[in-house]
This record gives C-alpha cells, sequence and structure tokens, in this order.
C-alpha cells in the first residue's frame, strides 16, 4: 500500500525536475538550503518519505513500497518528462532502487555517501535510545540531549535525531514514527539492487572524505550497476556533506549537471 508522500517544492515549473530523497531520520529541513541554491535552476521537489515528518506512517520500509511511494507523487504531481534523482544515504538506496524500476523516467541519478550494497546492521542502540525516552516527564529538548549523551556520544548526530522530537501543548512527541523505523532497519541495510540491474544514464556517486559509507572496494561494483558512473570526493567532509560543506557539496553537482 503506497503512502501519500509530502514534500517542499521550489523554483519555476518551467525549469527541468529535480527530486531529492533524505536519509535515515531526516527530511526536508535537512535539504532545504541545498535545495534552494538548486531551485535557481530547476523546479526542486525536496521529499519526506514513509514514517519521516509529515508523510504517513506505515510498518513496511521495503524498497518496492517506498519506490511506489515516489511513483504515486510523480503521478500526482506530474512532471515534465524525465528528471533528476538525487538521494542521500538511505535516499540514495531508495534513488538506485526507484531507478531499476522506471529507469525510462530518470533521466539522471545522483547518490550521496551510499553504495549498492549490503551493510552492517546500525543505529540499533541509538534507536533504542529514543524509544526509552520518557516523553511524558521531559521538561526540555535539552534535558533530552543530557540522558542519551551515554549512548549517543556525538553531540552532532544527537542533535540531529532530536530535531524529530517537537513540543506540543501536551508535552513532547516524535515526528516520526522511531517504532516502524527500527523495525525496518534489517531492510534498510539490504542491497536495494538484483545483481542483474544495469542502469545506462548518467549518474553522479559523492562520497564524503571522512566516511565510510563508500569503501575504496565498492566502486568496481557501482560501476558494474552504474556503468555510465562519475565519482566524486569531497574533501574534509563525512557523511552528510548537505550540512558538512553545502558550497563543496553544489559545486560538485554544477560542475557535473
Amino acid at each position: 500500500m503506497t503512502v501519500d508522500i509530502k514534500g517542499l517544492k521550489m523554483g519555476d515549473n518551467t525549469n527541468p525536475n529535480l527530486v531529492i530523497l533524505h536519509g535515515l531520520m531526516g527530511g526536508t529541513r535537512n535539504w532545504a538550503l541545498v535545495g534552494k541554491e538548486l531551485a535557481q535552476k530547476y523546479e526542486v521537489h525536496i521529499l519526506n518519505l514513509r514514517n519521516h515528518i509529515s508523510t504517513n506512517w506505515a510498518e513496511s520500509m521495503a524498497w518496492q513500497h517506498l519506490t511506489e511511494d515516489l511513483k504515486s507523487y510523480l503521478d500526482n504531481e506530474p512532471l515534465k518528462g524525465d528528471f533528476i534523482l538525487m538521494g542521500h544515504s538511505m535516499g540514495g538506496k531508495m534513488a538506485m532502487h526507484f531507478a531499476s524500476v522506471y529507469p525510462d523516467l530518470v533521466e539522471k541519478l545522483i547518490v550521496v555517501d551510499m553504495a549498492p550494497k549490503e551493510y552492517p546492521l546500525r543505529y540499533k542502540v541509538e534507536f533504542e535510545a529514543l524509544m526509552e525516552l520518557n516523553l511524558e516527564s521531559l521538561r526540555s529538548r535539552k534535558e533530552a540531549s543530557e540522558l542519551l549523551i551515554k549512548k549517543i556520544p556525538s553531540d552532532d548526530f544527537r542533535e540531529s535525531l532530536l530535531t524529530n522530537l517537537e513540543r506540543t501543548s501536551d508535552g513532547y512527541q516524535w515526528r516520526t514514527n522511531l517504532r516502524g523505523l527500527y523495525d525496518g532497519l534489517n531492510t534498510i541495510r539490504e542491497n536495494p539492487l538484483s545483481d542483474n540491474f544495469l542502469f545506462t544514464k548518467e549518474t553522479l556517486f559523492i562520497k564524503g572524505q571522512n566516511s565510510d559509507f563508500i569503501a575504496d572496494s565498492d566502486v568496481l561494483k557501482i560501476k558494474k550497476y552504474f556503468p555510465r558512473m562519475h565519482f566524486v570526493e569531497l574533501a574534509g567532509v563525512g557523511h552528510n556533506p548537505h550540512a558538512e560543506n553545502k558550497e563543496a557539496l553544489l559545486q560538485s553537482l554544477y560542475d557535473w549537471l
């Protein structure tokens, strides 16, 4: 069953279309500044994926279901012909899977710091720590951060996760479906592509120099799936180049596009 994707649209609708898919526990807010810059040349669609922010929740995080969510969005927001598809992290896997199912719709593909492979199970401890927070007694986001320091010691990572915690008139609540995403971690870590998949259009892979999400040994496998692959490594950044060095990321996109 498809989920009605919510998102943010910006730019002139006479320009080419560019669709952006965020990473795990992300959302439109993470890519809004990049989208604003790109909207000078493109009609940009930054989408909130299922179980994130304003988009509806669902039990499944299967790649096929996420792909059909995007196809449903495109059917309801008819774009002008094919479009450029960009995905970061989990959104990068989703973008690769969508391109494998609907290659004729994708003009160019951009994958930010993610490879088409199965990863070790990540973020289990962090999700469990978030779900263990007693929201009824929570007095502030600062208190939540202090309670999470032991299990999520990285300040930047912890604070990025806590952007999903919002205050209401009744107290605090999560804007994301923590349980649904936690239950989907094993699916999210899988390779979204079948062995015989081939995408013959131009594809850009962007790696953060300080990130371990794309290893040197992954490049040959990427070329197997994406023979017209171009590879860029951004110096001095990790897994989130849109947050760590927006200007360098934008320059790499403009140079390639």
